[in-house]
């Protein structure tokens, strides 16, 4: 999961939703660690905010994969393709 992760916001091939993944783990590791003696609490806190970045931004529309995407899934997402508008949202 972490690699997929880890693939998708160095690509940039889908980063809004690799964002949503990133809050999500970043959350679940905050929930489950933060109690652990010897934790910093502020490195889930900085995982949960580059998370949300990526998710509110959406990078890699210049030079990543999603550039190349983007324009094609308008095209089909404009002709009535479900498949293309979801898949365009998270790009």
């Amino acid at each position: 999961m972490d690699a997929c992760l880890a693939i998708s916001l160095v690509s940039c091939l889908f980063p809004r939703f690799g964002g949503l993944v990133s809050l999500v783990q970043a959350i679940n590791l905050f929930l489950g660690l933060s109690q652990a003696p010897g934790e910093w609490v502020w490195t889930y806190i900085m995982l949960f905010t580059l998370g949300f970045i990526f998710m509110l931004t959406g990078p890699g529309r210049l030079w990543g994969i999603d550039a190349l995407l983007r324009p094609r899934l308008r095209e089909q997402a404009a002709g009535g393709s479900s498949l293309a508008k979801w898949l365009y949202m998270l790009t």
